[in-house]
Formats: C-alpha cells, sequence, structure tokens
C-alpha cells in the first residue's frame, strides 16, 4: 500500500477543517500555487476558509490607511490590506467565523459582510478604533427589525466589548492561555444607555461578550446597565450562587477556531460566573482578590466590607489591605506600600527620603541647644576651612591681582597676609 500524501490527508473534510485555522491566510495561498490538485482543494473545498483570524497581536502595531504605518514590515500584508483578501470571491463564501480585531474596520464593511448572501456566524471586531458606534449601533437594529426575512440575521455572536485575544492567526489555542482573569473587563466608553438598550433589542438573536446587569437594583427599577465586573460563582459570605433567571447567554474568550457554533463560544471555565455593573457591587466587592458579597450578607455586616486607601488598588477587603496597607512610625499616616516608590514596612515615602530625615535631624538639636552635626560627605573637606589654608589663598588672590591687572589695583592698598596665632591679619 502506497504511503499517503499531503494532499490525501487535506482532503479529509474533517483533517482539512482541523488543519486550516492554524495556518495563516498567506500560508494557505501559498498552499495553493504548489500544484493544480491544491488549488482546487483550497478554492473549492468549503472546509478550507470557514475560520479566519485576521487580527493582531496585542503588542503588534494596528495597520492603519496611511502609506507610512502600512509600509511597515512588522505588520503583514494581508493585516494591511485585508479588504483585498476578503474580495476574493471563494473566501468570504464559506467563512463562518471571521476575527478582525485591531483592524482599521468600518461601519460600511461591517455593512457587506453582514448580507444576507453571506453566513457569518461568529464576527469579532474588538479593539477596532475606525469603527462609528451610533451607526453600528444602528446596523445591529437593523439586522432585528420585525420585516427581516426568515432565518436572519445569520450572526449569532458578536465579540466587541472586551478585549483581544493574543495573537492572532499562529497556533491561537497555544499562545492565549488560560481564560482572563476576573474583574473590569469592559471598557467604561461602552458603558453607556444606547449599547444597553440595544443589547436589549437584539438579546434574542444575538449573543454578545458581556450582557445586561441582571442585579437586585435593576429588577426593582427597570434600568438597563452593561454588566462589566466577571465575579466569581459564589458569594464570599453565604456561598450560594445567584440564581441565573432568563440571563442571556454570554460569549467567552478565546474565540472558537474549530466550529462556528455559537453554544460552544458560551461555554468554557467562567461559564458560571456572575457578571454584574459596577454600580451593583460598590462597597461590596474587593478589587484584589476578588471576592464579592451578596445584597443579603451586606445588609447583615455592620462594618465596611471593603475600604477604598489605595487609588491604584482599588476597593480591598480587609485581608488584601493588610498586605499592602501600612501606618508610618514617623509621621502616623497611612500609605500602600505596593504604589508607594521609595516606603518600605516601617517609613512612608516621605519620612524615609534622605532630606527629611536630616531636616528633622537639624531641628532635633536646634530643640537641644545642641550644634547640628557636619554631614558625613563634608568630613573629608574639613581641613580646607583651617586660618592657614585661608591666608594661603588670599596671598594666591594678591599674587594673581598683581600679574593680570597691576595698574588696575594700584590705587588699592596691599594686602599683607600673616599668620598670627591661627588668624588672618591685613593691612
Amino acid at each position: 500500500m502506497a504511503p499517503l500524501s499531503l494532499i490525501d490527508i487535506l482532503s479529509n473534510e474533517y483533517l482539512l477543517l482541523s488543519t486550516t485555522p492554524y495556518l495563516l491566510p498567506t500560508e494557505l495561498l501559498s498552499l495553493s500555487c504548489c500544484s493544480h490538485s491544491f488549488q482546487n482543494l483550497i478554492i473549492h473545498s468549503r472546509s478550507a476558509w470557514r475560520n479566519l483570524n485576521l487580527s493582531v497581536s496585542p503588542h503588534q502595531p494596528k495597520p492603519s490607511t496611511s502609506t507610512a504605518v502600512a509600509t511597515r514590515p512588522s505588520v503583514p500584508l494581508y493585516q494591511t490590506e485585508f479588504t483585498r483578501l476578503l474580495n476574493k470571491p471563494f473566501v468570504l463564501r464559506d467563512v463562518r467565523t471571521l476575527v478582525l480585531d485591531g483592524l482599521p474596520v468600518t461601519v460600511d464593511l461591517l455593512t457587506d459582510l453582514l448580507s444576507p448572501q453571506y453566513r457569518l456566524s461568529l464576527l469579532s471586531i474588538r479593539e477596532c478604533t475606525h469603527i462609528n458606534e451610533p451607526q453600528l449601533m444602528l446596523l445591529l437594529q437593523y439586522l432585528v427589525r420585525p420585516s427581516r426575512p426568515a432565518g436572519t440575521p445569520s450572526l449569532k455572536g458578536l465579540y466587541y466589548f472586551s478585549s483581544m485575544d493574543a495573537p492572532g492567526g499562529i497556533f491561537p489555542t497555544l499562545t492565549n492561555g488560560p481564560p482572563r482573569s476576573r474583574g473590569r473587563f469592559v471598557a467604561a466608553p461602552k458603558l453607556t444607555a444606547e449599547w444597553a438598550a440595544i443589547m436589549h433589542a437584539t438579546s434574542d438573536a444575538i449573543a454578545y461578550d458581556t450582557r445586561l446587569c441582571t442585579g437586585a437594583r435593576h429588577a426593582d427599577s427597570g434600568e438597563l446597565a452593561v454588566a462589566s465586573v466577571r465575579l466569581p460563582p459564589k458569594c464570599a459570605g453565604c456561598h450560594t450562587a445567584p440564581s441565573a433567571h432568563a440571563a442571556a447567554p454570554v460569549l467567552l474568550p478565546p474565540v472558537p477556531i474549530t466550529t462556528s457554533d455559537v453554544r460552544a463560544a458560551c461555554r468554557g471555565p467562567t461559564e458560571a460566573d456572575v457578571l454584574r455593573c459596577e454600580a451593583c457591587v460598590r462597597d461590596r466587592w474587593c478589587e484584589g482578590c476578588g471576592k464579592w458579597w451578596c445584597e443579603a450578607c451586606a445588609l447583615k455586616v455592620e462594618k465596611k466590607l471593603v475600604t477604598f486607601d489605595c487609588y491604584e488598588c482599588g476597593a480591598m477587603c480587609g485581608d488584601c489591605a493588610k498586605g499592602t496597607n501600612m501606618t508610618c512610625k514617623s509621621c502616623r499616616g497611612g500609605y500602600c506600600i505596593k504604589h508607594n516608590e521609595g516606603a518600605d514596612n516601617t517609613w512612608c515615602e516621605w519620612c524615609n527620603s534622605t532630606e527629611r530625615r536630616v531636616r528633622n535631624a537639624t531641628q532635633s538639636h536646634h530643640r537641644a541647644g545642641v550644634p547640628p552635626p557636619v554631614p558625613s560627605h563634608l568630613h573629608r573637606h574639613a581641613h580646607i576651612a583651617t586660618p592657614q589654608m585661608r591666608a594661603r589663598n588670599l596671598a594666591r588672590l594678591n599674587a594673581l591681582r598683581a600679574s593680570v591687572a597691576p595698574t588696575r589695583f594700584k590705587e588699592e592698598a596691599i594686602v599683607r597676609v600673616g599668620v598670627r596665632r591661627g588668624c588672618v591679619v591685613g593691612n
């Protein structure tokens, strides 16, 4: 039996679908140039371009439409001119998962991609700075209009609010690492009432990488807010999980590369996490360890559950504050040892500085009537301040005056320098 060749292996649709997501678009196009068999496989197969990832790395410079930036060798050509790749008929014909994180995507391009002639299921446009948000909201509202054709929209999941994965294109499952840590995962500019209204109108058709907050304050007032904080599944006080009544599914990072099913995109290690807006967990959430307390437990406790002592650390519980908040033994002021540069476990940054210590020592000696000590860096120059050295310097100065400008100093008295009993005498 003859050994199988590469074209025989990739002719299997399952193996092709499991292999091509790990290849760059340029590598797929290069593979199609090897032979007519590979060209027919790449162009006519329905699985070669099913999952397309064109995103940039978070540490990579963002592509731009300007010539100066587009010619940088660090930015691949398929990212600066990604529209040329998408315009190929055999690419968008089969794409179901499209990742465009960090690229200069516009709403006009998204309108073409989400048209009924294409069948996009999952779309990721995180950190795309060229998107006009009001126009994007109108586009999403148009997709779920009541008069839309049956079976539309084809879009089932949209990654937009969270941060993009790292890096795109090259072995994403190996480089993305574990899911992002809990805490804030939505930028503040996207937490608007307009986005909350759009998510509420499209919740039955499109899933997002966040959802509307289902806290008690929203259930009572009916106010809509976008969830921006990811919390552990259970309360730190009663160790119970809040009831997820009619909670919308949430897309979890990273974007799946071997499937376009929105249900698979919503499964992950953080699937059971609680999503709340920051207003619902204010004074009940520790930003250090991530613990949170439900409304019932917060009412039972009389003291504050978290304190806001450091701006960089944020709200901290008592256990986390013990390791970072210190009290200076000199000024008795509080400080954060993690973000107060120059401080240690005993002194704060101001009291630990050399100038403050010298100043305190000088003031204490003045109060006691004792001359202040000479700084250590002046000890090696103490012999310069003797009377003999001062007399010698004056003699050198007189000689210099006489040699440089004798007529200028003829009216002046000649200074005679002598040493009498350790003093300088002049006539």
